[in-house]
C-alpha cells in the first residue's frame, strides 16, 4: 500500500519537480553568463567604478 501511495505522490510530484528544475537551470547558466561579463568588465580599462549590475545590462542590450 505504501509503495501505491509513493508511487501516485510522486507522479503528482513529477508535473511541478520538471518545470522548477528547468527553471533553475536557465536561472544558473544566466547567473554563470553574467558573472563572466561582470568579471572580465572588471578586469579591462573601460569598468571605471560603474556599477556591476549596469554594465551587464550594457553588455547585454549592446550586443
Amino acid at each position: 500500500m505504501l509503495k501505491k501511495l509513493l508511487k501516485y505522490d510522486s507522479m503528482s510530484i513529477w508535473r511541478i519537480w520538471w518545470i522548477q528544475a528547468v527553471t533553475a537551470l536557465g536561472l544558473s547558466l544566466l547567473g554563470s553568463i553574467s558573472l563572466r561579463i561582470l568579471l572580465s568588465g572588471i578586469e579591462s580599462e573601460t569598468f571605471e567604478g560603474t556599477l556591476g549590475f549596469i554594465y551587464i545590462l550594457q553588455e547585454f542590450s549592446s550586443e
